[in-house]
């Protein structure tokens, strides 16, 4: 991530984190009921997170009649909303389905889905239909706490992180070097025209670029990374950014 993560908060997590896979392991051992896997996470939001417990972390969240298991505000601003289900149920569809229609009628952006163990951040996008997309799993029994990237994965949803927009951030980064957006950019003209290029300094063959696009499809690249809607909505962002980066340079 491009962002600075405070030293504070990194030593916190590293502290705590060990503290709460200690607690998380002998819960699941016991296989404690949802209600217990609650109070777990709103500790953890409280140590890990650094959110402050009475006016930032909300149980039974009311939004248009429904509950929601959590809730996080901020300045009296609600940032998102986190579904618990019990430390030894499997995070399924119909959880994450349950979790966002709360969050969409909150009309937020993220939403969590977590069992204590496993935290799974989602983006909704407001289309027609509403999509939504994983951004990251933290899985803190599994976890490698000297990894940079399970950081910056908790800064994200840190209140630090949270007021710096890193969340924001971090799907950006994650956009833009999806797959899809590489698959755009190798069969972009600027790159096809360096290959050639290159196939022309080692063989003196001049190919086509139609022709050698048709090869980068049909023999390099995997056919999900090029087709479907992911990779159609990918090549429209891959275009935009190159329209954008056009008009600067003008």
């Amino acid at each position: 991530m491009t962002i600075n993560i405070p030293k504070r908060v990194t030593d916190r997590v590293k502290k705590s984190s060990k503290k709460f896979i200690r607690i998380l392991n002998s819960a699941y051992k016991a296989d404690i009921n949802e209600s217990d896997t609650v109070l777990i996470v709103r500790d953890m939001l409280e140590e890990i997170f650094g959110y402050d417990r009475y006016s930032e972390i909300t149980t039974e969240y009311v939004i248009r009649g429904v509950f929601c298991d959590v809730a996080i505000k901020i300045d009296n601003e609600l940032r998102y909303l986190i579904e618990v289900k019990n430390i030894g149920t499997d995070l399924k569809e119909n959880h994450l389905r349950q979790a966002m229609e709360y969050s969409t009628k909150a009309n937020l952006d993220w939403v969590i889905l977590t069992n204590g163990r496993v935290w799974n951040t989602y983006k909704i996008t407001y289309k027609r239909p509403i999509q939504i997309e994983q951004i990251f799993e933290i899985n803190w029994l599994e976890e490698n706490l000297k990894d940079e990237s399970f950081i910056e994965r908790i800064f994200c949803l840190c209140k630090e992180g949270i007021t710096k927009t890193a969340l924001s951030q971090y799907e950006e980064e994650k956009q833009a070097t999806s797959r899809y957006i590489i698959g755009s950019i190798i069969l972009g003209e600027s790159v096809l025209k360096v290959i050639r290029r290159e196939i022309k300094k080692l063989s003196n063959f001049n190919v086509d670029i139609d022709n050698l696009r048709s090869i980068v499809v049909e023999d390099v690249l995997k056919r999900e990374v090029v087709e479907g809607d992911e990779a159609s909505a990918a090549n429209k962002r891959y275009k935009t950014m190159l329209s954008k980066e056009s008009k600067k340079n003008e």
